[in-house]
């Protein structure tokens, strides 16, 4: 299994989860919440930022970042858009 450390496998393991997934309904979103979460973790790591970092613009735990980036939670909007903002992004990035 790839641990996502570049953004080459990052980008990899999204298409990869939209053919495994193949975008049904029933997936839609799970599908949403892996590809935000590969998302985050690829524009933080091309911003060279740590998990803690991150979490302490938005306020939450490394865990929380940790669990939004392999896709184990789901952010709400407006976390998304204070990650959005902390590392320089729009919110259609995601």
């Amino acid at each position: 299994m790839k641990k996502n450390n570049t953004t080459e496998e990052i980008n990899t393991s999204i298409n990869n989860l939209l053919e495994e997934w193949n975008i049904s309904d029933e997936h839609n979103e799970k599908v949403v919440t892996h590809i935000i979460g590969l998302q985050i973790k690829k524009i933080r790591l091309i911003n060279k930022k740590t998990q803690t970092r991150v979490a302490r613009a938005i306020k939450v735990t490394f865990q929380q970042v940790q669990k939004y980036e392999k896709g184990t939670n789901g952010t709400n909007p407006y976390n998304l858009k204070q990650i959005a903002d902390t590392l320089k992004v729009s919110i259609l990035y995601f």
